[in-house]
């Protein structure tokens, strides 16, 4: 973790800041693999047999595991829980394919799609968040409507489904994430 308490933002009036996560981005990539289909035993010196490939490598993140029971903040978000987990890597097995396609046009080409972990890892940092009293209806609608969630009602409470989204939407974007923060709603495109 980079951020302490002892990092807060000085208090500015009218100014609100709460404690986000940022985790690791994700890229998503593809490679091809050469797999002969021919019938010329020679070319098997050229051959690379069974091998496993990591598509995606083993990785950590931040989850809510609950609220402390002990917490007095009157923010709820301040008495979240946070624990690290571990997330397996992911493999495929390659049965074979050439080490090199000059010594013969008998192949075909299989993709492999995966994803790779920009090594930023996951921390918490201050930033600043929409003030408590000025989330209402007509802001949550905007992000709503931004974030694609059919409107069936105008509530200025932050719902289960919004947040879900939202925290969703801030983890694909590299933005802080839990939080109604001003980075995210300008991604958005929301003026306050």
């Amino acid at each position: 973790m980079k951020s302490q308490d002892n990092d807060r933002p000085p208090y500015t009036p009218g100014k609100c800041h709460a404690k986000c996560l940022f985790t690791s981005l994700q890229e998503e990539y593809e490679i091809a693999y050469p797999v002969y289909v021919g019938n010329d035993e020679n070319i098997l010196q050229n051959f690379v047999t069974d091998t496993t490939i990591v598509i995606k490598e083993a990785d950590q993140k931040w989850v809510t595991k609950g609220r402390d029971v002990n917490c007095l903040s009157s923010n709820p978000e301040d008495c979240m829980v946070w624990c690290l987990v571990e997330i397996k890597a992911e493999e495929i097995y390659v049965e074979g394919y050439l080490k090199n396609t000059k010594a013969t046009d008998e192949f075909i080409l299989e993709y492999y799609y995966f994803d790779e972990l920009n090594k930023k890892g996951a921390y918490i940092e201050w930033r600043e968040v929409v003030c408590a009293d000025k989330v209402t209806s007509r802001l949550l609608k905007e992000v709503r409507t931004a974030l694609g969630i059919k409107l069936t009602s105008f509530s200025h409470i932050m719902d289960k489904k919004t947040k879900a989204k939202l925290i969703e939407y801030q983890r694909e974007n590299g933005l802080p994430i839990g939080h109604l923060d001003l980075e995210t709603l300008a991604h958005l495109g929301i003026e306050l």
